[in-house]
């Protein structure tokens, strides 16, 4: 089996891209994934007095070093591009001691426009207070966990691809041949007129569970959402995130 990254910004066109890729029969795009949680949890073992007074380091490494295989066991497929913010600090010195050769797939979209499209889809009255909660709260946190994942992949000279949301929205199928090209995998070109919600093994999204419905993606064709920033932003908001974006240069 191999495991590639998929990190991304939100509302970045993330559920859309797993759902075409996942056409392909050759790789399965996990939906935004638990398993840096779930290893990051099972690491913590070692601070407990009962591992640490017999510290048998070999025993949780084989579960970390056997984790992918174990968790994706279902999935019945040899790629997988697992999603989540591997790049973030805290979660990259975990992967890099499991994956030697790491490839990521980064997704962006420019910092004010996922705002704004959070914003579209929340309808806030209260700006300034929205937007300290989405960028710093318990959900959306995502949203700098993404940021700073993103920036340490670069800053770490990590092997990676860049797929702008306004190239995958304009032009799916060159953005979807160079993610193949980059990880080794045959393309298989989607059907367009058959796009799906987002569903893995009979499991889809239940946004029910979140403030609104993030992960519903159009299926009768691909095309951006409306989301002019200065439409929806107020000028404070838009002048104190400006300069939030990453410079790929």
């Amino acid at each position: 089996m191999n495991i590639y990254f998929l990190t991304g910004m939100p509302r970045a066109g993330n559920t859309l891209f797993g759902s075409l890729m996942n056409q392909n029969p050759n790789v399965k795009v996990s939906p935004n994934s638990i398993s840096c949680l779930l290893m990051k949890n099972i690491l913590t073992i070692k601070n407990e007095q009962q591992y640490q007074n017999f510290p048998d380091h070999t025993a949780v490494d084989n579960v970390i070093n056997n984790f992918f295989k174990n968790y994706y066991e279902h999935y019945n497929c040899k790629n997988i591009l697992d999603r989540a913010p591997w790049g973030y600090p805290e979660h990259y010195n975990i992967i890099k001691q499991v994956i030697k050769n790491r490839k990521y797939v980064i997704l962006y979209r420019p910092f004010l426009e996922v705002l704004a499209s959070f914003a579209a889809k929340d309808k806030p009255t209260d700006f300034e207070t929205y937007c300290n909660r989405i960028i710093q709260g318990s959900y959306s946190s995502v949203i700098l966990d993404s940021l700073i994942s993103i920036e340490n992949i670069i800053k770490e000279k990590e092997n990676y691809v860049l797929v702008h949301y306004k190239d995958l929205i304009k032009e799916p199928n060159i953005q979807l041949k160079k993610v193949c090209d980059f990880l080794n995998i045959e393309f298989i070109e989607p059907d367009y007129n058959n796009i799906k919600q987002f569903n893995i093994n009979g499991i889809e999204y239940d946004d029910s569970k979140l403030p609104s419905d993030y992960h519903k993606i159009k299926t009768n064709g691909i095309e951006k959402s409306k989301t002019v920033v200065e439409e929806i932003l107020p000028k404070n908001i838009i002048e104190k995130y400006k300069n939030f974006d990453i410079n790929f240069n």
